[in-house]
């Protein structure tokens, strides 16, 4: 089962893990829609999770697996954590669904409890109270528990985005190492010898069957854009092998929402030193551009065949995908 389930991020994970998810939980519709095209065979729920209750989990559990739910995927609301909020933590109202789950996994019957927990949310996390909350809430169910801080960069993937993750696997299961255990790790071992500690190059994420002119025609950074935000940019190249962590405010803030491209050949030199009038004429001819949605998701690792509905607009899309 996946709770906050968004459009399937986590059930891409598990797909490919060999995991089958049977039941997601969200309250965004655009979200919804989207998920359910690309996980047709998944049944998505509207349903408030603060109105989840023992009883109704064990309606919903006995009608989709004739039984428990082997794994819960949780990626609860970052805002309460995140950097570029006020982490009021407990405080935040966004926060309450996720403390009514950590509170029914204290309180449920013994046989409706999975076997496997996974907990995905920002940095920051690790040092909120409602972590605390958590993982006492695991331990006192018998559960062992290891966590991690880690960015799509350590596994070849050109994209900075650290996110906080709990394992956690039902006694007896026991985790292969222990070296993990009682502690926030930020290294996998066997991820690292098994992937290049160079990132693969951005060009290898871009749409480069679509021509340049069409591709700076839908997703072209506008002049006006240019002449207010220009300085801020954080700009790429095809060449790069990283790109900032993309936020769901994408093509409409510009600071700390995520990386650009520029597509001129042309070599250009947009010095700070430069007067504003000098900066702009400078970023204009390096042909800058936002990166397509589908360019995002071949960032964040969905495979080639995840889409869209049609009737999502580019702006829609970057706030599902940064979400």
């Amino acid at each position: 089962v996946e709770f906050y389930s968004g459009i399937g991020g986590l059930a891409v994970a598990a797909k490919q893990a060999g995991v089958e998810v049977k039941l997601s939980f969200d309250i965004h519709p655009l979200a919804n829609k989207t998920h359910e095209l690309n996980f047709p065979s998944v049944s998505t729920s509207p349903t408030t999770i603060c109105k989840l209750s023992a009883k109704s989990l064990s309606t919903l559990f006995s009608k989709y697996f004739q039984g428990t739910p082997a794994f819960w995927l949780l990626s609860p609301p970052c805002q309460p954590f995140s950097r570029r909020g006020l982490q009021k933590d407990l405080e935040d109202q966004r926060n309450e669904s996720f403390l009514h789950l950590i509170k029914l996994l204290s309180t449920i019957e013994e046989e409706l409890l999975p076997q496997y927990v996974l907990v995905e949310n920002v940095a920051c996390f690790e040092q909120s109270q409602t972590r605390e909350h958590l993982t006492a809430a695991l331990k006192n169910r018998n559960y062992h528990i290891q966590e991690f801080l880690l960015s799509p960069t350590q596994f070849g993937i050109p994209n900075q985005r650290l996110r906080y993750f709990c394992l956690a696997k039902k006694h007896p299961l026991e985790f292969y190492s222990t070296d993990y255990d009682d502690k926030i790790n930020t290294t996998i071992a066997n991820a690292q010898a098994s992937h290049s500690s160079v990132c693969d190059p951005i060009c290898e994420y871009l749409e480069l069957e679509t021509p340049v002119q069409d591709m700076l025609q839908s997703y072209g950074i506008k002049d006006k854009t240019l002449e207010r935000s220009g300085k801020l940019f954080d700009i790429k190249i095809p060449q790069s092998r990283t790109t900032n962590c993309f936020t769901k405010s994408y093509g409409r803030f510009v600071e700390g929402s995520g990386s650009v491209l520029e597509t001129s050949s042309v070599e250009v030199q947009a010095d700070l030193q430069y007067s504003d009038e000098e900066i702009v004429k400078e970023l204009k001819k390096r042909k800058l551009r936002y990166f397509s949605p589908r360019e995002m998701l071949n960032l964040h690792g969905f495979p080639k065949d995840f889409v869209f509905p049609n009737e999502i607009t580019t702006q829609q899309a970057y706030k599902l995908i940064g979400n």
